[in-house]
């Protein structure tokens, strides 16, 4: 008589667990998105806790309670740029798949040059006046995700089968990409003409070893 009443008291309490979670992906969201605003603003010096909770419209109090440092968030933050650059990546590989390499490597250095030079000040103050914490495991997992992405595509193009070392391959060219992205936007060198243009060409020598 009484187990649908008890049935419904236990779905109404599960359900009150996800608004709350809802809501703290919405708040980790909300002070990512302020950080970034105050990181672009202010810089890596200028990026305090104080301004970050005004800006998000949070006590410091609450803003401590999911970053417990300054380096958690910009890590975090860090993070977050890296899964937006892995997801441009594979677009460009699963929408060109077919596509000659040239055209594909120019493809992923101007997609991955424009996300860089759209967001120059958040990229230069992160990497040149953030201390250096090392990568993420979240980052480390994205490459070894790229490198596998790239080292499969390469491996089933017809212009690079007949090619030793395909995973040996994938790795240095997504590192010289990387690397090279990030110093270009952090030198504020990508705005300048033929900049990618010889990023992409590098990086298909790389590739193909030429």
């Amino acid at each position: 008589m009484f187990e649908p009443t008890m049935v419904n008291i236990k779905r109404t309490r599960k359900q009150r667990v996800k608004p709350q979670q809802d809501r703290g992906k919405e708040m980790v969201a909300v002070l990512l998105e302020s950080a970034r605003r105050v990181l672009v603003a202010h810089g890596y010096a200028g990026l305090t806790s104080a301004r970050i909770a005004e800006t998000a419209g949070v006590s410091v109090g609450t803003l401590y309670h999911y970053f417990p440092t300054i380096g958690a968030l910009a890590a975090q933050l860090l993070d977050k740029q890296v899964a937006m650059e892995v997801i441009e990546l594979r677009q460009t590989l699963e929408g060109m798949r077919d596509q000659p390499i040239a055209a594909v490597v120019e493809a992923v250095v101007r997609n991955l040059g424009k996300i860089v030079m759209h967001s120059a000040a958040f990229h230069r103050a992160l990497l040149t006046e953030a201390p250096d914490q090392g990568k993420s495991e979240s980052w480390i997992e994205a490459e070894k995700q790229v490198i596998q992405w790239i080292t499969t595509w390469v491996a089933g193009h017809r212009e690079a089968q007949s090619l030793p070392q395909h995973e040996l391959r994938a790795f240095l060219v997504v590192h010289f990409v990387q690397t090279s992205i990030d110093a270009a936007g952090a030198a504020g060198m990508l705005e300048k003409p033929g900049t990618l243009d010889e990023i992409s060409r590098a990086a298909k020598a790389v590739l193909m070893g030429t």
